[in-house]
């Protein structure tokens, strides 16, 4: 990491892949961070991630929980140079002197992105990476500090397309400085090895959870240390509460705590069930009214499965059978797109009209939700549009 960022490594001592096991150990993190106050400022946040491992399986959950519904799956090539958008325009904190940070794609990607290519929510690279995100409107990101800089949506595309392992996202995480532009949010991250972290910004530093430091592979809509606290209370994990049926952010996280625990001891028991459905299963107990996306990344097979509110039969995709070179048509799928099973044929080319099209439906469904005015929505609009619709250089060709 640079030398004098404000990071913060949550005893990770001991760090390393994770193993299926039926009993998790809170005591010993209980005492490594205060506990810090939830906030109700923002918009409504409901949404769930987390990592299931287990013998030869590695995936990841996710429920994409708020009003919004609109959507695209993109295929990111590797090989592009790109560059993060910095507010020119008053749309996003840093300010017109912001220095973008500059990168080129190492890696491919699939993600699933609602404000246009360039923009996603989460994804899965073909290093077998996944990172997701949920909100967590108290975030308070560190200083730039000189540090390149770069919004928080495009963070997550920047780890997909140049790390290929946890370890190396941890490695790195300091070396740029988050923005936000939409949202402030906090990061779930995990990998093909079995490994996984939370990343988060309280205070003004960056906190990583990883290693001992994250008994549970689990984030919701609270500081991680809070989740694992009000955990250590219920049955199973050091308590005598039993697992409440609550849609809140602590209910979900204990409750997908419990689930995960679950398949652990039915693993030992030599009778699990099938570790995707399981997984479904989870993303299904903590489902919302307004969930609008449930993913299950498998992170061995670089392939994602996925189903949508509108179109609730489950649609698949392999980062294996896709076109992933920088020279070829950058292509993207609308997720209301009512076809079942597997998807990769239905990529299709994405351009500025459609870069337009979906920017400006979620910006109007987003308005009320963040209190855009009117001229900060077409700014953010202008923006949004003008940055997912410029194609970046092929590096491979020059």
């Amino acid at each position: 990491m640079r030398a004098g960022t404000r990071v913060r490594m949550i005893n990770s001592a001991g760090s390393g892949p994770w193993s299926c096991r039926a009993g998790i150990a809170l005591a010993g993190l209980l005492a490594l961070a205060p506990v810090v106050a939830a906030g109700d400022a923002g918009p409504p946040d409901a949404c769930t991630a987390f990592a299931l491992f287990c013998d030869d399986q590695a995936l990841v959950g996710k429920n994409l929980d708020w009003p919004i519904d609109a959507g695209i799956l993109c295929l990111n090539p590797r090989g592009l140079r790109k560059w993060a958008w910095t507010d020119t325009d008053g749309c996003a904190e840093g300010g017109p002197n912001a220095r973008p940070l500059e990168w080129v794609a190492t890696y491919a990607s699939l993600s699933f992105n609602q404000f246009g290519r360039e923009f996603p929510l989460g994804g899965l690279n073909e290093a077998g990476l996944a990172v997701e995100e949920t909100s967590y409107w108290p975030s308070a990101y560190p200083p730039a500090a000189g540090r390149p800089q770069i919004n928080e949506l495009q963070w997550i595309q920047y780890q997909l397309d140049r790390r290929g392992t946890v370890a190396d996202v941890i490695e790195h995480a300091g070396e740029c400085a988050v923005r936000p532009m939409i949202a402030r949010v906090h990061y779930f991250l995990a990998d093909a090895e079995g490994d996984a972290a939370v990343i988060e910004f309280l205070d003004g530093e960056m906190r990583i959870h990883h290693g001992v430091a994250l008994p549970v592979p689990v984030l919701t809509n609270d500081t991680y240390a809070n989740s694992v606290r009000y955990l250590a209370r219920h049955a199973g994990f050091g308590g005598e509460r039993h697992v409440g049926d609550g849609h809140d952010s602590p209910e979900r996280f204990v409750r997908v705590a419990g689930l995960l625990q679950g398949y652990g001891r039915a693993a030992q028991a030599d009778q699990p069930d099938n570790a995707v459905e399981h997984a479904f299963a989870i993303l299904s107990a903590v489902a919302q009214a307004d969930t609008q996306w449930s993913i299950v990344y498998d992170l061995r097979a670089r392939a994602v499965r996925f189903v949508t509110a509108g179109e609730t039969h489950e649609r698949w995709i392999a980062l294996r059978d896709l076109p992933c070179d920088c020279g070829l048509p950058r292509l993207a799928l609308p997720l209301h797109d009512p076809h079942p099973g597997d998807v990769a044929a239905r990529l299709a080319p994405w351009g500025a009209a459609d870069q337009e099209r979906l920017a400006t439906v979620v910006l109007a469904q987003l308005a009320p939700e963040a209190d855009l005015t009117d001229s900060a929505r077409a700014r953010l609009t202008r923006a949004l549009v003008k940055h997912g619709s410029i194609l970046p250089v092929c590096e491979k060709r020059r």
